[in-house]
């Protein structure tokens, strides 16, 4: 379902409906795509211009999502907001200038309870806080079939925001339970009698009062227990992530240290090679030399022993 305005308008939010969620419309097209204007909240009166929001008109804005959770005699705990959403969901696409009148009157279509003539619908805002858990907000409290002060408060007048739940408590009185139950018979009885009484009712109250001081004061001493208890774990708790860390820092200076010392004497070890590498090669070197002397020299004395002496006159051997 969806509604149509031009062709240049497309709505944004989604035509079909959830499934095993009730889902309530309130701009509808007839069925075979007829045109026309949008039907409103309500109905296709025309709304007040006290009541209309600066800068709308419900036949080119496109309406809001506002997801509705109804519950009878009292509202949603803010805990079932946080990772899960409660049950009978209602999905009303209204705009900001709708009031808690018109969606009083949407919310009883779906929920026979609201349609009673002694209802009340009490409505609050769910939206999270600053620190993430989810919060309500009291919103008005609307009759089921009288006027009341909080029937005109619009969307807009209450600071409602796109994505925030609307939880609707539904209220009934308590008259017929307290008619249904027997009034005790007063008898008259003498005043010393009512005297006695009297005094008797004001000790135990006086018995009462001390004994609520009492427990409160238990309460009081038990509350400021756990909190010592409470503060005394986390100071122990404080004390060993200290500890912890300094042994973890230790340990790391530790294994810091012995693989300083280890690169400090591998160093050491291969500069060690490394001279008497460079002594051995230097000494061959040298007695490389020394034989090659000495080799020439042997050639020497070869060449002299075995070349004889020439005459110098003759030429003769």
């Amino acid at each position: 379902q969806g509604f149509q305005t031009t062709d240049s308008f497309r709505p944004h939010y989604p035509l079909k409906r959830p499934r095993n969620e009730r889902s309530i419309v309130n701009d509808v097209r007839p069925p075979g795509g007829g045109g026309g204007p949008p039907v409103g909240v309500g109905g296709n009166r025309d709304i007040p211009q006290d009541r209309r929001v600066p800068g709308i008109d419900r036949e080119k804005v496109c309406p809001l999502l506002v997801r509705v959770f109804p519950q009878i005699a009292k509202h949603h705990d803010t805990k079932e907001y946080q990772n899960t959403l409660p049950e009978d969901e209602v999905q009303i696409y209204t705009w900001k200038d709708a009031n808690l009148r018109d969606l009083a009157d949407l919310v009883k279509q779906v929920n026979e309870e609201a349609k009673k003539h002694d209802s009340k619908l009490s409505f609050g805002a769910v939206y999270p806080g600053k620190r993430g858990e989810m919060m309500i907000r009291e919103l008005g409290v609307v009759h089921s079939h009288q006027s009341g002060p909080d029937d005109q408060k619009t969307l807009y007048e209450l600071h409602f925001i796109t994505g925030y739940y609307l939880d609707v408590a539904i209220l009934r009185p308590t008259t017929e339970q307290a008619q249904s139950q027997p009034q005790p018979q007063t008898q008259l009885q003498p005043q010393s009698q009512q005297s006695e009484k009297t005094t008797k009712s004001q000790n135990l109250s006086k018995d009462s009062n001390t004994d609520q001081r009492d427990i409160r004061d238990g309460r009081d001493n038990r509350d400021r227990d756990r909190d010592r208890d409470r503060e005394r774990e986390q100071r122990d708790r404080d004390r060993d992530r200290d500890r912890d860390i300094r042994d973890r820092d230790r340990d790391r200076d530790n294994r810091d240290r012995d693989n300083r010392d280890r690169d400090r004497d591998r160093d050491r070890d291969s500069n060690r090679d490394n001279r008497e590498n460079q002594s051995e090669s230097r000494k061959g070197g040298r007695d490389q030399k020394t034989e090659t002397r000495e080799t020439k020299d042997k050639d020497k004395d070869n060449t002299k022993i075995s070349s004889p002496k020439r005459d110098s006159k003759d030429g003769r051997r």
